[in-house]
Parts: C-alpha cells; structure tokens; sequence
C-alpha cells in the first residue's frame, strides 16, 4: 500500500467521510498530541483547518511522569507547538504509579486527563492521532 502526502482538502473530505459534520464557525477541538509524527500531523492539519474556519484548536500533552526524559520532551514540545501558534497543555500523572499493569493504568489515565481537561474548558471535540503501526501493535499487544 504505497503512501501519498494530506492536503487540507484530503483532511476536509476524510472529515466529512467520518461523520464529522458540526458546525465549524468558533469551533473549539483538541488535539492530543505526543510529539510523534501521527499526532504532530494531526495537529498541523487541525491548526490549518480551524484557522480558516475561525475556529481554534488546543494541543494536548500528557506527562505521565514514567521516565525521567518526559518532562523536557513535554516542554520541548511545548515550545515547539507556540512557536507555530498552537495553544499547548501539559497535563500531568500525579501521585503514585500502580506497581502492576501500568501500560493499561497510563493509558487509562491519559484518557482521563485528556476528557477532564476538556469538559472543564469547554472543548466538545477531541482528536487522537494513530497510524498504521499503532493499531497494529495494539491489536498485537490484545493477542497477547
């Protein structure tokens, strides 16, 4: 399966195609973001898109605080997004960390901390970026 370049315009149709049909004037979505190509892209296509829409798109950063790098990746990030004008937020994991199954617990909480912040600021939509070797790590990992 060869791979070929979005435009905006590829994005508004895959929008379209997926059901995603709100109104777009002063629409508020976030975007989470890790700093991997998928969620970057993601959140390029959605900064381009809201902004000729006058609409506004927030990136979303979760720290879950599991390694010691994470931290300055999260503020390199931040730079990063606000040097391309994009609004960024590090959301952080507090307290302690479960002694088992502690992929499962991440993620759970990132998806928390990602829906939490959103209710609480008003957001009604939430994008996540996944590529290929994401779903299938994951349909992998469900094997296990």
């Amino acid at each position: 399966m060869s791979l070929s370049p979005l435009c905006l315009s590829a994005f508004e149709n895959l929008l379209e195609q997926a059901g995603f049909s709100h109104p777009t004037k002063g629409l508020k979505v976030a975007v989470a973001v890790s700093g991997g190509a998928d969620s970057l892209a993601l959140t390029l296509l959605l900064k381009e898109w809201t902004d000729l829409r006058g609409g506004e798109v927030v990136a979303l950063t979760v720290d879950h605080g599991l390694r010691l790098e994470s931290g300055k990746e999260a503020k390199d990030l931040h730079q990063l997004l606000n040097s391309l004008g994009i609004s960024h937020h590090i959301l952080k994991w507090e307290g302690p960390k479960p002694p088992k199954a502690l992929q499962e617990k991440a993620r759970e909480k990132r998806y928390d901390l990602l829906e939490s912040w959103c209710r609480q600021h008003h957001y009604p939509f939430l994008f996540l970026g996944h590529h290929q070797g994401d779903q299938s790590e994951t349909y992998c990992m469900r094997l296990r």
